[in-house]
């Protein structure tokens, strides 16, 4: 994979009846075939992206990214609702701020005590660069229309794979012109889990 996905949503969520061990690239699953196509976007466990579905049978469907750890029976299986890739666009997430919550006052004493004003969170900019103008207003219109307003939690899968669960914080996308036509958007996002889907 190329770049970093968005996605969103689950349909066709269903439970295992086998396990998997890691390096599966097929799960069993009766009647596979009604619920899932080639190119679907497929998810298992907590949060673990399978890539793309390859072939869908009566018996179960196969996918493109081995797994990486075991799913026990009883795991569930799922297809992203919506996603959009950002190809060629990957760089790794950049300045990360962890936030404890916590504020220390002073006291009309003088004594320090400490607030907890907010949960803590961590924050970071993702920069999708090199971006055309078409797939650069495809992805303001999806981050638009997916997220309603940015309260809704977002599946962001690493180009290496991993899952990250996490929201668009309170600041404005970043636009920027690069060289000739090429353009750099700059997420805002804070972390809500690593390696689940939300």
């Amino acid at each position: 994979m190329a770049g970093w996905i968005l996605a969103t949503g689950r349909e066709a969520e269903q439970e295992l009846s086998q396990s998997a061990g890691a390096g599966a690239t097929t799960l069993a699953l009766a009647g596979a075939d009604l619920l899932y196509a080639p190119g679907d976007l497929l998810f298992a466990g907590a949060g673990q992206w399978l890539g793309r579905a390859t072939q869908a049978t009566a018996a179960g469907v196969s996918f493109s990214r081995p797994l990486g750890e075991p799913l026990a029976a009883g795991a569930r299986l799922w297809r992203a609702a919506r996603w959009i890739e950002a190809p060629g666009a990957g760089q790794p997430p950049a300045r990360r701020e962890r936030s404890s919550g916590v504020l220390t006052e002073r006291s009309v004493g003088g004594c320090f005590y400490a607030v907890r004003v907010a949960e803590p969170s961590e924050t970071f900019t993702l920069e999708l660069g090199g971006l055309t103008p078409a797939v650069e207003r495809a992805l303001v219109e999806w981050i638009g229309a997916a997220l309603g307003g940015g309260l809704a939690p977002l599946a962001l899968v690493e180009p290496g794979g991993g899952v990250l669960a996490v929201r668009l914080a309170g600041g404005a996308l970043v636009r920027e012109r690069g060289r000739g036509d090429r353009l750099t958007l700059r997420l805002p996002l804070i972390l809500v889990a690593e390696g689940q889907y939300p």
